[in-house]
């Protein structure tokens, strides 16, 4: 009787022999091919991993990782519209690990922004969120489309999170900056409170500073335009030229313009060195047609920017209006001689 059942016990495994060994091979085949297509993509060897990894994924649909590889290739090669409908029928998987299924909706997120696919970009970072709830950039992300898409009561909502999860308060003012910059088109007097707000958490904040600056001048405000941008101008002297036209016009529609030469002259003892102020100080006296003092002020440049191509011609041009024509030859050749240097050098 033992001997009978040994026998059959045998029969049946010769039976089930070819089965379990064409299982086998099924399996290892997709695992040759999806550790080639590895080792192809370490030696760079972008085609023949592809062909590996397609391979691998008509071998083996579950290998998420072997869509996500062939996705990456697409995406370094330049064919976008590829790799993204590959994450896009990745999506509908419900076999796929938290890691690849955000890397997944990632991708494709940013796919879709790259192509001004404004709403399904929207769509997908909506999903992100969800997925990484602690993602900053998503948020910021979503920040921005829901701006340009004038969702007004999405971007109040993020704004609220963004507040909550970022350390950094900079980076806060600069959330209320650009968003008040987006709604500024539509109603710069709802805009403004924002432009307040980013103040409130970054007093420096230059682009709140001139922005703030342009809103109370547009509202016939004069006087407060100036106080900001001259705010600007205490914490960056250096940085004038962003509101130095600006003072320039509202001083004059004050009646303050003599204030500009003043405030230039103060400027000057912070930032010596800049060729911008001789230049606009300077232009200030020649229209006055005090071409004396506009000489004096140029002639009064640091030696190390005596050379620059601008005050030097201005002082040339000066010369002319005074009828010295040698000086303002004078001043010409000696910018030619320079410029032939610097070509040289080049």
């Amino acid at each position: 009787m033992i001997f009978l059942i040994l026998i059959l016990i045998f029969v049946a495994i010769i039976a089930v022999y070819p089965v379990i060994r064409d299982y086998v091979k099924r399996k290892k085949a997709p695992v040759a091919a999806y550790t080639e297509g590895l080792s192809y993509l370490l030696d760079g060897k972008d085609e023949e991993a592809i062909a590996s990894f397609k391979r691998t994924v008509v071998a083996d649909s579950n290998n998420v990782d072997a869509y996500l590889r062939l996705a990456e290739i697409y995406t370094k090669k330049g064919d976008s519209e590829r790799a993204a409908k590959i994450f896009e029928r990745l999506t509908v998987r419900r076999n796929m690990n938290a890691d690849d299924e955000r890397k997944v909706y990632r991708n494709l997120a940013y796919y879709y922004m790259k192509t001004d696919r404004i709403q399904r970009a929207i769509t997908i970072f909506e999903e992100l969120v969800n997925l990484e709830r602690n993602n900053i950039s998503n948020y910021e992300n979503l920040l921005m489309l829901y701006g340009k898409t004038e969702r007004w009561q999405d971007c109040e909502e993020i704004l609220k999170k963004l507040e909550k999860m970022q350390n950094n308060k900079d980076k806060v003012s600069e959330y209320y900056v650009e968003y008040g910059k987006k709604l500024q088109a539509k109603n710069p007097d709802d805009a403004v409170k924002y432009f307040k707000q980013a103040l409130a958490y970054n007093r420096k904040s230059i682009t709140a500073l001139i922005t703030l600056g342009d809103y109370y001048y547009n509202k016939k405000e004069t006087e407060m335009a100036i106080k900001i941008w001259n705010e600007l101008l205490e914490f960056f002297p250096e940085r004038n030229g962003l509101v130095r036209n600006r003072l320039e016009i509202a001083y004059y529609d004050s009646g303050e313009y003599e204030e500009v030469v003043n405030l230039y002259e103060r400027l000057l003892k912070k930032v010596p060195e800049d060729v911008g102020l001789y230049f606009a100080l300077s232009q200030i006296y020649a229209k006055k047609e005090d071409i004396n003092t506009a000489i004096k002020i140029l002639n009064k440049l640091p030696a190390s920017k005596k050379k620059e191509t601008l005050p030097q011609i201005a002082l040339s041009s000066l010369y002319l209006k005074q009828g010295e024509v040698n000086k303002s030859k004078q001043v010409l050749d000696n910018l030619i001689e320079s410029l032939k240097q610097q070509a040289t050098l080049l």
